[in-house]
């Protein structure tokens, strides 16, 4: 990798006496001087993108060695981020930020999401970045690489999250009583205009109905250890009589049918 300053390359190993000429393609590079088997290049202003440095090698017998060198130049590329441009609400998605060469040698990637996160679950973690989806909307995911010669430009890429219905169940794992919450269609979000960087947002209510919702708790083999029915879209189910181990919780209205997985640990 080169930067806007000078860097040393050289060619070990030579026959004695040998000559050595340098030069430089893709107009990234420039060849600042040179002595022995040894040059200094520096990467051009603002540039950003493959350099190829040559070395012609020319022995004692008369021979001609060519050897070229390939380097990153400047500040890193992102050629595209990769993953689900559409979800739903309660889903969740990986993103993954593709570098036009890796020998831009990146130190960091800075992700952000717009219009902010809201209640999403969100976390970067080096080229990729996980999202889980609480709030339905339009969405633009961004992310930009770092390495020692600065910063490159954002990509960004379009996210359509869908409302749905789901489930929060709290505390999980469970010991004594798990709170369940059905989560109907959200509050939407939306981008207005296709490159708003501070975008307007659009809020969108829906009426609050009561619910009347049938309960089971069962284990992956479809036994049911608990059954109920609740009013309301917040209630409290007891655990404490069902034996630890991983179940489902499923909530229904008749209409719409939600799980969830829970852990029952005592």
């Amino acid at each position: 990798m080169v930067c806007n300053s000078d860097y040393l390359f050289s060619v070990n190993n030579l026959y004695v006496g040998s000559t050595i000429s340098w030069s430089v393609f893709s107009g990234m590079l420039q060849l600042i001087s040179s002595s022995g088997n040894s040059a200094v290049f520096r990467g051009l202003a603002n540039a950003s993108g493959p350099g190829i440095i040559q070395a012609t090698v020319t022995t004692p017998f008369g021979v001609v060695l060519t050897t070229k060198y390939t380097v990153w130049v400047g500040v890193p590329g992102i050629i595209g981020i990769t993953g689900l441009s559409s979800n739903l609400v309660g889903g969740s998605s990986t993103y993954t930020a593709h570098l036009t060469d890796v020998r831009a040698n990146v130190t960091s990637y800075n992700w952000s999401l717009m219009p902010g996160v809201y209640n999403n679950y969100f976390a970067p973690n080096g080229h990729t970045c996980d999202i889980a989806w609480y709030t339905a909307g339009y969405y633009a995911l961004a992310v930009n690489a770092q390495n020692t010669c600065g910063t490159s430009s954002s990509c960004y890429f379009p996210i359509s999250i869908s409302s749905r219905g789901y489930l929060v169940l709290s505390p999980n794992p469970a010991r004594d009583n798990v709170q369940v919450s059905v989560t109907k269609v959200q509050n939407t979000s939306s981008i207005s205009g296709d490159t708003s960087i501070i975008p307007e947002l659009k809020t969108i209510n829906d009426q609050d109905i009561t619910t009347t919702y049938t309960i089971k708790i069962y284990n992956t083999f479809g036994i049911v250890f608990y059954s109920d029915v609740k009013t309301g879209d917040s209630f409290t189910i007891p655990v404490s009589n069902i034996q630890e181990g991983t179940y489902i919780v499923e909530v229904s209205d008749g209409k719409n049918s939600y799980s969830r997985q829970l852990v029952v640990k005592h």
